[in-house]
């Protein structure tokens, strides 16, 4: 009666198109009774033949004995594979069948599982604090994030303003994923995914914040300068000109450094004399380069100090990064082509549109 009750139930809900894994939940009590009954009987039984074989059958009171010991093995095995799943007990899938992978491919999986991960590796971000992360699954996303990080759910195919990151999960892609994520998942590479037992179950992309100048100049084979700003309205008052620039992981760099790189940013005037300079990290002093992943981007405010008695005139902004060792600029490959009238500031520096100073 209790196999009867399984098999009839597992049949009447697989004909339903919704498969959830919780709802077998009324058949465990059957089948726990089921398992208990069948594993002692099997074990008894294979004691009973294995005494039988050495001619020990006579030796009834010795038999319970090796069927206790095996439930005990058994009982410890279990006991290792519940710990090896825990905390994610709710993905254990039988691996007689196939386990975790063969589950997630029948079943719709993920009811928040994974997700305390997304939101640790998002709460380790420098960025995070400044942009919006959208989430397909923002209200079990909300509880682990820290203070000042903010996630929103999508209320159309477009993204919301200063959208920083985009976190898809394994449960809202069974067939197409609704917009916007659509244009991410399986389209862009994920910045950061999160696995649980071999199966995927989040991805996290990174949306690049819009630049008012967008450009391709490529630094070596694996650093993209993509977009960058500058803004020289508060030369007068403070000395400072200060320049955002928008770097690209495209690849890791082919010979790692032991030290970061740097860029360097040259003010020079219409003669080519340098009037203003700084050397500093790419992404920020919380972001060296060392530390860059592939297919992430890395935005920063650098200032320039200039002195305060400049005279009104164009100005022309040169970059690069070198190696700070032995000072050996990276290749500069670029889509800007010469600026006319600009001055030279030596191979592999771009040289971008001048600054002009009222």
């Amino acid at each position: 009666m209790l196999a009867g009750f399984c098999i009839l139930f597992i049949v009447g809900v697989t004909l339903f198109p919704k498969k959830l894994n919780r709802y077998l939940v009324p058949i465990f009590p059957a089948v726990d009774t089921l398992a208990a009954f069948g594993l002692l009987w099997g074990m008894t039984q294979l004691v009973r033949s294995v005494r039988g074989k050495a001619g020990k059958a006579g030796k009834a009171g010795k038999e319970p004995w090796g069927t206790y010991g095996l439930v005990s093995l058994l009982g410890i095995a279990s006991l290792v594979n519940a710990v090896w799943y825990h905390p994610y007990g709710m993905v254990y899938f039988n691996q007689a069948l196939g386990g975790h992978r063969a589950g997630a491919d029948t079943f719709l999986v993920g009811m928040g599982e994974g997700l305390e991960q997304v939101a640790a590796w998002l709460n380790r971000q420098p960025d995070s604090t400044g942009v919006v992360t959208l989430s397909s699954t923002v209200y079990s996303l909300r509880p682990y994030l820290k203070e000042g990080v903010y996630a929103s759910s999508a209320s159309g195919e477009t993204l919301p303003d200063r959208t920083g990151y985009v976190v898809v999960y394994v449960r809202n892609v069974w067939g197409e994923p609704l917009p916007p994520f659509d244009q991410f998942y399986q389209r862009v590479p994920p910045v950061h995914v999160v696995t649980i037992h071999g199966v995927d179950y989040a991805w996290v992309y990174q949306v690049p914040q819009a630049m008012p100048h967008e450009l391709e100049a490529d630094f070596g084979s694996s650093i993209r300068l993509q977009g960058y700003d500058i803004s020289a309205s508060a030369v007068r008052t403070t000395g400072v000109l200060t320049v955002a620039t928008q770097w690209k992981m495209l690849a890791p760099l082919p010979e790692p450094d032991p030290d970061p790189l740097l860029l360097f940013l040259h003010v020079l005037d219409e003669a080519g004399n340098l009037v203003g300079h700084a050397d500093v990290p790419p992404g920020g002093p919380d972001a060296p380069t060392t530390t860059w992943q592939p297919h992430r981007f890395y935005t920063w405010v650098h200032p320039v100090v200039l002195p305060p008695d400049l005279p009104a005139g164009p100005y022309w902004l040169a970059l690069g990064l070198y190696r700070p060792d032995d000072f050996t600029r990276l290749p500069l490959r670029s889509s800007i082509l010469a600026q006319p009238g600009a001055p030279d500031d030596g191979g592999n520096a771009l040289v971008l549109e001048p600054v002009v100073l009222e």
